[in-house]
């Protein structure tokens, strides 16, 4: 099961900033994620060889949302509050997180 770490989740959100301040650097990321999500030091050390990651951006009028990845054991408590709580590899406002 994917879940970005502490530290990840701190770059990730720096990465967000950015690319809400400077249509450049967005237009980068949605590009070519890989290679800007390891510029900005995020890593995946626990990811398959081969995965690749795509970019998608919300706008008013499209939400994208992730259907996890069936897990092959039982979810623990932890990983099921996660799933059923909306945040699974969500950051907050502006990836996906969705209130009344």
């Amino acid at each position: 099961m994917f879940a970005l770490s502490p530290e990840n989740q701190k770059k990730w959100a720096k990465v967000i900033a950015k690319a809400w301040s400077d249509p450049a650097f967005k237009a980068k990321l949605l590009k070519n994620p890989e290679a800007v999500l390891v510029e900005q030091g995020l890593t995946f050390p626990h990811l398959p060889k081969g995965t690749h990651i795509e970019m998608h951006e919300n706008t008013p009028a499209l939400i994208h949302l992730i259907l996890p990845l069936k897990p092959n054991q039982a979810l623990s408590e932890e990983d099921m509050r996660k799933v059923a709580g909306g945040d699974y590899g969500c950051c907050g406002e502006g990836c996906g997180h969705m209130s009344n």
